[in-house]
């Protein structure tokens, strides 16, 4: 009988020990670890484009059910919980400076982003100048404009290659300045 209240001691004395090293019962706050009451705020793109949504995502350190979402200081929403001490909320804010601010009792956080005008719509084209006197086109990808896209080249600038204007004459036709086309095949004499 005295050995199995030693073992059942045993057991009680690893059963306290594994309450209080994995759920923390029993123990206090270590006075030189203060608590860290900060929320950490992503959002998915800065700067972004208005008229497209922006994912925000709040983790908060102190892991509360939720946060009160303020938009330039305007409640914006309650958000809850996604598990992990995460939140997460879409938003579509008009142009301009804006500050998204997360609070559940002392946890709090903010991020400052901007939203732009965009400058075209996606897949829109129109012709720019890729060199001097060469045209290309651009196209609008995420609301900013790409880079000038030449048209594929097909001949060397300034190249001659001699052509038929008719059965017995020949002509000279010229490779353009930009390398994208060939000029009117010309009779030696009218060039």
């Amino acid at each position: 009988m005295e050995r199995e209240v030693g073992w059942a001691m045993i057991l009680l004395v690893l059963l306290a020990l594994l309450l209080y090293s994995v759920l923390g019962i029993g123990a206090r706050q270590d006075a030189r670890s203060p608590i860290d009451y900060s929320a950490h705020i992503i959002i998915s793109a800065d700067p972004s484009f208005f008229g497209t949504p922006l994912n925000v995502s709040v983790q908060m350190t102190c892991q509360p059910n939720g946060a009160n979402l303020t938009l330039d200081g305007n409640p914006l929403a309650y958000a809850t919980n996604v598990g992990g001490g995460g939140i997460l909320a879409t938003i579509s804010p008009p142009a301009g400076v804006h500050q998204i601010t997360a609070q559940s009792g002392p946890c709090r956080g903010s991020l400052a982003f901007t939203v732009l005008e965009p400058q075209c719509h996606d897949g829109e084209q129109e012709s720019c100048e890729n060199g001097p006197g060469c045209s290309g086109t651009q196209t609008c990808t995420g609301g900013e404009w790409g880079g000038c896209a030449a048209p594929p080249r097909i001949c060397n600038p300034g190249q001659k290659v001699s052509c038929p204007i008719n059965s017995c004459v020949f002509g000279l036709t010229y490779c353009n300045s930009c390398g994208t086309e060939w000029s009117e095949c010309t009779a030696p004499a009218e060039q």
